[in-house]
């Protein structure tokens, strides 16, 4: 799992590399029925963006997490501060 400010990424692999100014990026592969989560607070509203594939990357010096997956395999909503972020297992 990684936790970035509001951002947290749930997978069962995690392979995070530093560039030269020393800023991360991380990759998610796996995880519940293969796929990776994110959750993040959307700026400025009281809403989370979730979402869940095969492959997440989150590069921190752009602060956003990206997506590679097949087509139709992957979802995206946005939920309620009172929405819960299913554990990994």
């Amino acid at each position: 799992m990684l936790i970035q400010g509001t951002m947290e990424l749930r997978t069962s692999r995690l392979v995070v590399t530093q560039d030269a100014d020393g800023f991360q990026t991380a990759v998610a592969t796996g995880g519940a029925n293969g796929l990776a989560r994110f959750r993040q607070k959307r700026e400025g509203v009281d809403e989370y963006m979730e979402g869940e594939a095969e492959r997440i990357e989150h590069d921190a010096r752009s602060e956003t997490p990206s997506s590679s997956i097949a087509p139709g395999s992957a979802t995206a909503l946005t939920r309620s501060r009172d929405s819960t972020f299913p554990m990994m297992h």
